[in-house]
């Protein structure tokens, strides 16, 4: 019995000790389960953040990477292109007309009459180019007179003359016929080039006029001072900063205006010697106002109202044109700006665009411009 009993208390704390072994395990165990769900919880939902987080900064990365990529291959391209231009001989916005035999060219001068050569952010009218095609059609006997077709508000004053004396170079040197058609608008600069024509023509509907010559800056002292932003020049003379963010105190508005005045004296000369006026008619109509077809007519400006269709029509039959082709010549900017804001539907500029980039781009020290604005 005392053996019996002894194996039976042995039992007894050998299943004692089964069960709080048992139970240790099974509080070890749920004690791992509850630290395992818990990190387990925890670290997925850091992951799951952290993943959103470098997906995020991944893709913007990536964005810009591509931006910079796809702008720098334009530009490689644009200047593989140029440099072929240049080893060839032939400038890559111009184009040989596909003509046989004698030719009339149409050369558009559309958009602000400026030079942005060399500026790959900024594209339309190609000063340079079309300046080379004109020079070189003075040596192409083919080559039997050009039509001006003027679509512009006009431009810089320097780029305006520029473009007149190019013209009646052309005249001069060849004894050709020059003649201009006014679209939407060939105001100030637009009417300015026009002169260099025999005869002028414009839709009933154009805006010409804008005789004049205009400079702004912006006075911004104001707004520095409230920003607490001083500016400092070191000069050799007192208005060598004129036009800066002060703006002009009077002796500069004297300078300035006196220029002003000496090209406006330019303006009106040309405009009296090409359409057989008095300085003393031109400038009782040069206040800088436009006008429409109809009032440029009565006043001598244009010679004659018609749609563009009824106009070529006029130049086919046109007896120094007999038996010429006539070959439209339209300018392509390749300028980064236009190709990442050029509608591919209409073939123009993105107006918003435009804007934004003009707004961006705007000197304090504007140049001295025969420029129509509505705004």
């Amino acid at each position: 019995m005392d053996l019996f009993n002894k194996k039976d208390n042995n039992d007894t704390f050998s299943q004692m000790g089964q069960s709080q072994t048992t139970q240790q395990e099974t509080v070890s165990n749920q004690r791992s389960i509850n630290y395992n769900t818990n990190y387990n919880t925890n670290y997925n939902k850091g992951s799951k953040n952290g993943c959103l987080i470098a997906a995020v900064i991944a893709g913007a990365i990536a964005a810009v990477v591509a931006v910079i990529v796809i702008v720098f291959f334009v530009f490689i391209i644009g200047s593989i292109g140029s440099a072929i231009g240049s080893v060839s001989g032939v400038s890559s916005s111009s184009s040989v007309p596909v003509v046989s035999g004698n030719y009339v060219e149409i050369i558009h001068i559309e958009g602000t009459i400026s030079d942005d050569s060399g500026n790959y952010y900024c594209g339309g009218y190609t000063h340079k180019q079309t300046l080379d095609e004109i020079e070189s059609l003075i040596s192409n006997d083919s080559n039997k007179g050009i039509i001006l077709y003027i679509d512009s508000p006009g431009g810089g004053v320097y780029e305006s003359d520029e473009m007149y004396k190019k013209l009646m170079r052309y005249k001069e040197l060849t004894g050709r016929p020059v003649y201009a058609y006014m679209a939407a608008t060939a105001a100030s600069g637009g009417l300015y080039v026009s002169m260099a024509a025999d005869s002028i023509f414009a839709n009933r509907m154009t805006l010409t006029g804008s005789i004049g010559v205009i400079s702004s800056a912006y006075d911004l002292s104001g707004l520095m001072d409230k920003l607490g932003i001083e500016e400092t020049n070191i000069k050799s003379g007192a208005n060598k900063d004129m036009g800066g963010y002060a703006g002009y105190n009077d002796e500069q508005t004297q300078i300035m205006q006196s220029i002003i005045d000496e090209y406006f004296n330019y303006f009106v000369q040309v405009i009296s010697s090409s359409r057989g006026l008095t300085e003393e008619q031109v400038r009782e109509i040069a206040d800088g106002r436009v006008y429409s077809a109809t009032q440029a007519q009565e006043l001598g400006l244009i010679d004659g109202i018609c749609d563009y269709d009824e106009f070529m029509e006029n130049m086919y039959s046109n007896e120094a044109f007999a038996d010429c082709e006539f070959y439209d010549r339209v300018s392509e900017s390749t300028s980064i700006f236009d190709m990442l804001t050029l509608n591919s539907n209409t073939g123009s500029i993105n107006s918003a665009a435009y804007e934004l980039y003009s707004n961006l781009s705007k000197k304090n020290q504007s140049p001295l411009e025969y420029m129509y604005s509505a705004n």
